[in-house]
């Protein structure tokens, strides 16, 4: 409250009020609830009777401060924000203390341009910048200022903020997709913090400091790990961007290397999981899921323990109490509850309290992870697991992490495929209002609510008093209201409980028997709906004073989406469209087709219904359509859905995918003319592949010269040899993934096949069979160069090469049927009974192979009838025509 060595005698009436209600504002945000905390600090503005004299302005700065942080945590309101930021910036010009009050602001000046980007753009970015290099020229000049002025401790908290702001800018750049500026604050920042472990080594040398040194080094290694990672992430992102090639596997070694350091003192640290899933995605990406492969157990293990956690402390936490510890505004409620219980060991901890680098160590062992964190371990691990086989698990694991992402969603109160909420009374509305969440406004809309609610409860009222009155002839004060309960159909619930009805203040009346046809009407109702009793509503003045709960506010579409969602909402949007797309190739490759055209549809629904948040995405979404018109037979269709896909791609590798694919639609369509276009779109792809390997070619061949002229000077050779290594990466401007080369050989060699020339097509399906096989591990890939080399083998008169033909197209079905690919399936057998023909195999074989045959083909032909049914139909329509353009069609 108060503080208390202030002499309330010589204390202003207005100062006294703001400082309780700057106390009032504290205690609101313990008890989680910051919008009432919005209100007493607003209170402390505006108001003169309860405002901070002029000479205690910096006490009014650190409320504009607070308040800032508060709207940009929970609220849409950053303009609000910003109001309050930018003026506790001016004030804090004139000061010449108050550094880290000033950092502060810089600081949540910068989330707020930050949050504001999708909507102001460059603008943002502008001032976002401007804010973190002011924060980051006063931490630099605090931590080299040489007044002696600050203490060890406060000199250390300088050097880690000036690290973590190095970061801040790095993330920052790589967001903008500025690569190189990313990668420099990345190296500052690691520097920065080595410096830091070199001036830690020579400082501490007393025997009572060994443990605390260890703490501190713990906790810097942790820092190390973690700026290492974000350059991993950028050398990922820099490498499928098909920009100059970003030296993934000089990071990840880097990486790596730290790791095994943080191993040693925390098994289940936050950062090995971090970097256990940047190294499976670097080898996904790369297109060698081998090697994905043999990360994956250790992925999975550190998924589902930090799983565990996660699900334990959502159960124990609300929602309000994670955004304000996140934003760094109130401490976790029962960590401060054990505080109070264990007072009587804090002396031997306060050392270790007060220094930064073991507060570090402290709080990387109480991380939680969020659910995308989990969400995205998830689906790596699934993209693993797809092309190794296991289909069925997959789709159960995806199937869950779409479930607990639209959790996430439903929390931020977002719809995730823009459809309208349904409750009992119909739909609810988005109100226009719904942005405008600072505390004024909310106040507002509440009180609108409650008067139109109290409104309609009136209307009820007397209507229901009409009713019984022509009924029973009695006043129902004094009997007991029933109403019948319905069954809520929709995903998710209201917040808002029912209302009573206000009663008649009229005096009760005798009450007179029920008629028999009263009581056969009653008889009635009671077997058509269960009866529940209302409680008894309270007089008219206390039910006033009730607060009555607001209707939630549902966003269902773009306009609705405030800056802060925005940010929030879109890394559970990307994962989950990842969910659709690999449960529609899931569903594709096992002949589900009216699943696949469902999950293809919610992708383009999510996409439509958050063009701007989620223009990224278009591409998949024709990606994914072109695939379900591929497997339904309309080829022409899915080679324009693979066109607009190549066209609206952001990286050169999916736009390289986008376009294979277009050829196999081509090669789909039959003919020599089909077969010439996919070669045309193929060729050009395959000679960038072909410059690629001849110029790895050509360095390996120098660098081994370099090697046998330099065995005297082993070492600087070395060192010359690293540097002209990365001379040459950056000259290759392209670097093709090992999934993109696999298919494009097998895209070329089908395209030979279907022209005739089995010489050039065996050559280049051997060579993606190659691939497939030893490092992409897509099995499918590999079914399909097998089915095309077995045709070819089928075609040759020699005895052996008949037997080569059957054996490969035997292990082709075999392959697809552990994959559950239906297609795959009915084309081996199709080319398996044509070998058995040619090879004239005994009756019985041939009959088997041909019964068989015929099942799968009837299974396959059911599933595409199914998508004619009347419930499949609309669904089909959507695929073909897209959302959009369906809804042109009715405003037409």
């Amino acid at each position: 409250m108060e503080d208390e060595d202030y002499d309330e005698n010589h204390q202003s009436s207005p100062l006294r009020l703001a400082r309780h209600l700057t106390s009032l504002a504290h205690e609101f945000l313990n008890s989680l609830n910051p919008l009432h905390a919005i209100l007493a600090l607003e209170t402390t503005f505006q108001n003169p009777q309860a405002k901070f004299p002029s000479s205690m302005n910096i006490e009014e700065v650190k409320n504009r401060k607070l308040i800032g942080s508060i709207l940009n945590a929970i609220t849409e309101n950053q303009a609000e924000a910003k109001r309050h930021l930018e003026f506790g910036k001016v004030v804090l010009k004139d000061h010449a203390r108050y550094e880290v009050l000033k950092y502060e602001t810089f600081y949540e000046l910068a989330i707020a341009n930050r949050n504001l980007v999708p909507t102001d753009g460059e603008k943002a970015k502008k001032m976002e910048e401007e804010s973190l290099n002011n924060c980051l020229d006063l931490a630099k000049r605090m931590k080299e200022d040489a007044s002696g002025v600050l203490t060890k401790t406060e000199r250390d908290e300088w050097r880690l903020r000036f690290a973590f702001m190095l970061l801040a800018m790095g993330e920052m750049h790589l967001r903008s997709e500025s690569f190189s500026k990313s990668e420099r604050s990345f190296g500052l920042a690691f520097k920065a913090v080595e410096v830091m472990e070199r001036e830690l080594v020579k400082r501490r040398n007393g025997e009572e400091e060994k443990l605390l040194m260890k703490e501190e080094k713990n906790g810097l290694t942790r820092l190390k790990l973690t700026v290492a990672l974000a350059d991993f992430e950028r050398a990922i992102l820099q490498r499928a961007s098909g920009e100059e090639p970003s030296r993934v596997s000089k990071a990840m070694k880097r990486a790596e290397m730290i790791a095994k350091d943080v191993h040693a003192m925390d098994e289940h640290a936050r950062e090995l999981f971090q970097f256990s899933s940047l190294r499976c995605a670097s080898k996904i990406e790369e297109g060698d899921v081998a090697s994905a492969l043999k990360g994956a157990n250790d992925l999975r293990k550190r998924c589902e323990y930090h799983k565990k956690r996660m699900e334990a402390h959502l159960e124990e936490t609300e929602f309000v109490e994670r955004i304000l510890v996140k934003a760094g505004l109130i401490e976790w409620r029962k960590k401060t509850m054990m505080k109070k219980k264990s007072n009587d060991d804090e002396s031997e901890k306060d050392a270790k309290k007060t220094s930064p680098f073991a507060q570090l160590n402290e709080s990387a062992k109480e991380w939680i992870p969020e659910r995308q964190v989990i969400a995205r371990a998830e689906i790596l691990l699934a993209e693993t697991s797809r092309k190794s086989g296991s289909t069925k698990e997959t789709a159960q694991r995806l199937r869950e992490v779409k479930k607990m992402l639209d959790e996430g969603l439903e929390e931020l109160g977002i719809s995730a495929l823009g459809l309208p909420y349904r409750k009992e009374g119909g739909v609810v509305e988005i109100d226009e209002n719904a942005r405008e969440t600072n505390g004024t406004a909310m106040k507002r809309n509440q009180n609108k609510a409650d008067e139109d609610e109290e409104g309609k409860n009136g209307e009820i009222a007397a209507k229901e008093k009409d009713d019984d009155e022509e009924e029973m002839d009695v006043d129902e004060k004094e009997e007991e209201e029933q109403t019948p309960t319905t069954t809520r159909t929709s995903r998710r619930s209201t917040r808002g409980g029912g209302k009573s009805t206000p009663r008649s203040d009229s005096k009760p009346s005798k009450k007179i028997p029920a008629t028999e046809s009263t009581k056969k009407k009653r008889a009635a109702k009671t077997k058509e709906v269960v009866v529940q009793k209302k409680p008894q509503s309270p007089p008219p003045q206390q039910q006033q004073e009730q607060p009555k709960k607001q209707e939630r506010l549902w966003v269902m579409k773009e306009e609705n989406l405030g800056p802060r969602s925005s940010c929030d909402a879109h890394p559970f949007f990307t994962l989950r469209c990842s969910c659709n797309e690999l449960l529609a190739s899931i569903y594709l490759t096992a002949g589900d087709y009216p699943k696949a055209v469902l999950e293809a549809n919610e992708l383009d629904a999510t996409v439509s219904a958050y063009p701007r948040t989620l223009s990224s995405l278009v591409a998949h979404c024709e990606m994914v359509r072109g695939h379900a018109l591929y497997s339904m037979g309309k080829y022409r269709d899915s080679v324009k859905a693979f066109t607009k896909a190549a066209e609206r791609a952001k990286t050169p590798s999916f736009r390289d995918v986008a376009t294979l694919c277009a050829a196999l639609g081509e090669l789909a369509t039959g003919g020599t003319k089909g077969a010439s276009k996919a070669l045309d779109l193929a060729q050009p792809i395959c000679r960038r592949h072909e410059d690629f390997l001849q110029n790895e070619e050509e360095k390996e061949k120098l660098r081994k010269k370099k090697e046998e002229e330099s065995k005297n000077a082993k070492d600087e050779a070395d060192d010359d040899e690293e540097e002209e290594d990365d001379d040459d990466d950056e000259e290759i401007s392209f670097r093709p993934s090992l999934v993109d080369r696999a298919v494009a050989l097998f895209v070329s060699g089908f395209a030979f096949l279907e022209r005739g020339n089995q010489d050039g097509a065996k050559s280049r399906l051997s060579s993606a069979l190659k691939l497939a096989h030893a490092k992409t591990k897509d099995t499918q890939l590999v079914a399909a160069c097998l089915r095309a080399l077995g045709s070819i083998a089928s075609e040759r008169s020699a005895s052996n090469e008949q037997q080569q033909a059957l054996d490969m197209l035997q292990s082709a079905f075999t392959l697809s049927k552990a994959q559950d690919d239906l297609d795959g399936q009915v084309e081996a057998l199709r080319k398996l009974v044509e070998s058995h023909e040619k090879k004239g195999s005994n009756e019985k074989e041939k009959k088997t192979l041909s019964d068989y045959l015929q099942k799968k083909e009837k299974q396959m032909e059911d599933g595409l009838n199914k998508l004619k049914l009347e419930e499949n139909k609309i669904n089909v329509l959507h695929l073909e025509k897209g959302l959009k353009d369906l809804e042109e069609d009715e405003l037409a």
